[in-house]
């Protein structure tokens, strides 16, 4: 027999998805981390004092700017204003803007506060003497505006770009002063239409399903063939995707979410199958039952896409067109007892949700989300994905076998699959967990080349992206069949999802959105790959020792 050396890795049980459930609070903060407010400031409607994230009901046309009240610190030289703005904190349009002078409060009855979500900015402004030359504008009131509407908003787009803070403050920021803010401070709070009577009950619930666990079909031979699950060898394949992220077979949709997976090539399929969403669906069709909300769905997707074309394009359907996810949820809110939605994302349906709040936020519509749950959601990525985009570990079906889909098959698949570069090890994960994501035997000769790069593990984001760039391009991409040699990412894909990422690890929910992470039940985590070298037997034709 003739011994032959290879690469193997090994890594530790990763988490199952949701069970017991395991409810953490998460609280978003609404400054941004360039600019904290230096000040506190109090504000009042009518007869109400206004404090933090607070809710003002009142009839429409009733509810008038009245009073505005002095900061907490000293002020300086400048002036100071009172100014209201509708929106999110990064999404803002100007309401109105009053100087406060006398003993530290100004009033004024002339704006109409309309329902919608709000923020009142007390800021101190002084235009500094103008002292270099031509290229020296002095700011105006209306710079002070820009900060806080647009500016700011710009600021997060450029900074998603840059792994480091630090790297993000310098080619990104404009210090508030050049806008001839000096202090400012401010407080969010909601205008609501108490006229209306809000009904009692529950809202109305949208659940987005994780990685694969939505249904993809296609037509064939005048019916329709489902391809995920798949049922027979070859099904995968025809999921497969160019180097652009695009699928290779078109026509390809989805219609519903996986119940109970039943993988097996058997028609009529057995009387039983692996629970996915089974034990969740019935729950849900119960509270429907009992009158407890008026009405849940679930959003199928075709999760080989990247998070954000699918919400921007949508759901691909039978017919050719695209279900609007962001539409569907409008709709939701319209028959809620509440007016609103809570939304569930499991694992990557919870990313999927951050985006699709952006979106309504975008739209004016970020008061439709009252609750935002998410469960195991891959904050900042996960080694698991790592393993199985680099070897296709973990991703083989049925596991341990892959008859119906391989190691190298589920590999090859996830090479040109946008979604599965958004669930690596994020450069924001790199940043803060101690543990590297990749180590390397010290003992192992056939590791030499790595260790010379990059010595026993890889525990930063450069290098980490050296490595799945094939070391900067060194390495060549493995043939199909050899699944021991570390893939190479597709870095198209690779790098659009890394500013996606950027977006997510930085992601803050609108004011008003109650956000909770039910993270796990204590089961053991993947913590990262080990690569050693181990001893493969080959039997020559005769069996004989050579």
């Amino acid at each position: 027999m003739i011994q032959q050396k290879s690469i193997t890795n090994t890594f530790l049980l990763s988490a199952a998805f949701f069970s017991v459930l395991f409810f953490v609070p998460f609280f978003a903060g609404a400054a941004s981390d360039f600019a904290v407010p230096d000040w506190s400031v109090s504000y009042r409607l009518g007869d109400r004092d206004v404090i933090l994230d607070d809710v003002v009901a009142a009839p429409l046309g009733d509810i008038q700017e009245s009073v505005y009240g002095w900061p907490s610190s000293e002020v300086g030289l400048g002036t100071v204003y009172g100014d209201i703005y509708k929106g999110e904190i990064n999404s803002a349009v100007f309401v109105s803007g009053h100087e406060l002078v006398g003993s530290g409060a100004a009033t004024a009855t002339d704006t109409i506060l309309e329902t919608g979500n709000y923020f009142i900015a007390v800021y101190e402004f002084g235009s500094a003497p103008c002292t270099e030359g031509d290229v020296c504008v002095e700011p105006t009131l209306a710079d002070a505006q820009y900060w806080f509407t647009q500016y700011r908003a710009e600021y997060e787009e450029c900074a998603a770009f840059f792994a480091d803070p630090e790297e993000a403050r310098i080619f990104c920021l404009t210090p508030i002063s050049f806008f001839g803010i000096q202090h400012f401070g401010y407080i969010s709070f909601t205008v609501t239409d108490g006229s209306v009577v809000v009904p009692d009950g529950f809202s109305n619930v949208v659940f987005l399903p994780g990685l694969e666990a939505s249904r993809l079909y296609v037509a064939d031979g005048g019916g329709e063939k489902r391809l995920w699950e798949p049922r027979l060898h070859g099904d995968v394949e025809r999921l497969f995707l160019d180097v652009f992220g695009v699928s290779i077979e078109s026509g390809i949709y989805t219609r519903d979410i996986i119940d109970e997976s039943n993988s097996l090539p058997l028609s009529p399929p057995p009387l039983f199958g692996f629970n996915i969403y089974k034990n969740f669906m019935s729950f849900m069709d119960g509270l429907v039952a009992s009158s407890t909300i008026r009405e849940w769905r679930a959003f199928p997707y075709d999760w080989r896409m990247a998070l954000d074309a699918v919400v921007s394009q949508g759901a691909p359907m039978a017919d050719g067109s695209f279900f609007d996810i962001v539409g569907g949820i409008e709709d939701l809110a319209a028959t809620s007892a509440t007016g609103k939605v809570t939304i569930i994302g499991h694992s990557n349906g919870g990313l999927l949700g951050k985006l699709i709040i952006d979106e309504l936020v975008s739209r004016g519509e970020g008061s439709l989300v009252d609750k935002f749950i998410m469960v195991g959601t891959p904050q900042a990525g996960t080694p698991k994905a790592l393993a199985g985009l680099l070897h296709g570990d973990g991703l083989d079906m049925p596991e341990g076998s892959g008859v119906l889909m391989s190691k190298n098959i589920a590999r090859e698949f996830s090479t040109n699959m946008s979604s599965a570069y958004t669930l690596l090890p994020s450069d924001g994960y790199l940043g803060r967990v101690i543990d590297p994501v990749i180590e390397f035997d010290p003992l192992a000769h056939v590791l030499d080349g790595f260790r010379s790069s990059y010595g026993l593990a890889i525990n930063t984001a450069a290098e980490l992206q050296s490595f799945l760039r094939g070391d900067n391009g060194v390495r060549t991409r493995p043939e199909s069949s050899d699944t021991n040699t570390p893939n190479v990412a597709n870095t198209l894909l690779y790098n659009h999802a890394r500013t996606l990422q950027a977006r997510l690890d930085t992601w803050t929910a609108p004011a008003g959105v109650e956000v909770f992470q039910i993270a796990g039940w204590g089961l053991g985590t993947l913590r990262g790959t080990y690569y050693t070298e181990r001893n493969v037997m080959h039997c020559n034709e005769n069996l004989s020792v050579t």
